[in-house]
C-alpha cells in the first residue's frame, strides 16, 4: 500500500474515532417533562326548563308499559288495511 493510501486510511479513522468519542461524550439531550395531568372537562348542567320534570308518585313502571303497548297498537291501526268502505247508498237495482 502506498504511504498516501496508509495516511489517508489513518486520518479517516482518526477522524471517525474523534466524532465517536464526541457523540459519547456530549451531555444527554434534556429529558422531556412528565405530562400535565389535566382533569376532564365538566360538563354543565342543563337550564331548569330543559330539565325533565320529576316523576310523580302516582306514577307506575306499568302505567309506562301501557302506554307503549297503547302506542303500538295505534300505530299498528295506522299503518294496517283499512276494511273496505260500505257504499254512500245502495246500489241500483233493475
Amino acid at each position: 500500500m502506498p504511504p498516501n493510501k496508509k495516511l489517508l486510511a489513518l486520518v479517516v479513522s482518526l477522524l471517525l474515532l474523534t466524532l465517536l468519542l464526541a457523540a459519547c461524550a456530549a451531555p444527554p439531550p434534556l429529558q422531556p417533562s412528565p405530562p400535565v395531568v389535566v382533569p376532564p372537562p365538566a360538563v354543565p348542567q342543563l337550564p331548569r326548563e330543559a330539565r325533565q320534570p320529576t316523576v310523580p308518585p302516582i306514577c307506575s313502571p306499568t302505567c309506562l308499559s301501557s302506554w307503549k303497548l297503547l302506542v303500538e297498537r295505534l300505530q299498528t291501526k295506522l299503518t294496517g288495511a283499512e276494511p273496505p268502505a260500505s257504499p254512500a247508498s245502495e246500489p241500483p237495482t233493475r
